[in-house]
C-alpha cells in the first residue's frame, strides 16, 4: 500500500464513527474486532474510507471457493462520504496487491455488489451463513482475468 495511509490504533475512535453510519449493515462491527485488526496492521484509514483486509497463512474455504496461502480477503469497506472516494481508494488498494483478492457479501446487499462489479471484481462463487438461511457470494479481484478459473470446486 505504497500511498494509502494505514490505520493505526489513534484513528479507532473515528474509524468506529464511521462504521456507525452503516450499523444497519455492520451491526457486528465492535471496538476490539476493529483494535485488533488495527494492531495488525490490516486497516487502511484513507481520506475517510475504511478498509479492514487481511492475508490468509493456509489455504482457506470460502463457501464453494479455496483461497490460497498469501491470498487477501476484504472483510469491510466503508466510506463516510459518497462521492466517489470510496472507489478511488479501492482501486488503489487492489492495484497494490500481488495476489488475488477475494470477499464475501450478503446477496441481498445490492449497492455492495454493484460496487464490487463496477471495480473488476467477478462473482465466482456462493456462501451462505445462519445455517444456509443468509446466502451469499464470493467475489474475486486479479490482475489476471483468466486466474479466478483455477481455484472454483467443480
Amino acid at each position: 500500500m505504497t500511498h494509502l495511509k494505514k490505520g493505526t490504533l489513534n484513528d479507532c475512535k473515528e474509524i468506529s464513527k464511521i462504521f456507525q453510519l452503516y450499523r444497519n449493515i455492520f451491526p457486528h462491527i465492535r471496538k476490539d474486532y476493529l483494535e485488533r485488526n488495527l494492531a495488525k496492521d490490516n486497516v487502511i484509514f484513507h481520506d475517510d474510507v475504511v478498509i479492514v483486509y487481511n492475508q490468509y497463512k493456509k489455504k482457506t474455504r470460502l463457501g464453494n471457493i479455496h483461497a490460497s496461502a498469501g491470498d487477501y480477503i476484504l472483510h469491510q469497506i466503508v466510506t463516510k462520504f459518497r462521492d466517489g472516494r470510496a472507489t478511488r481508494v479501492f482501486k488503489d488498494f487492489v492495484n497494490n496487491l500481488e495476489e488475488r483478492l477475494f470477499l464475501s457479501v450478503r446477496a441481498d446487499n445490492k449497492k455492495a455488489i454493484d460496487f464490487y462489479e463496477r471495480n473488476g471484481m467477478i462473482k465466482v462463487g456462493d456462501i451462505s451463513w445462519k445455517n444456509n438461511t443468509l446466502p451469499g457470494y464470493v467475489f474475486l479481484y486479479t490482475h489476471s482475468k483468466n486466474n479466478h478459473e483455477r481455484f472454483i470446486d467443480l
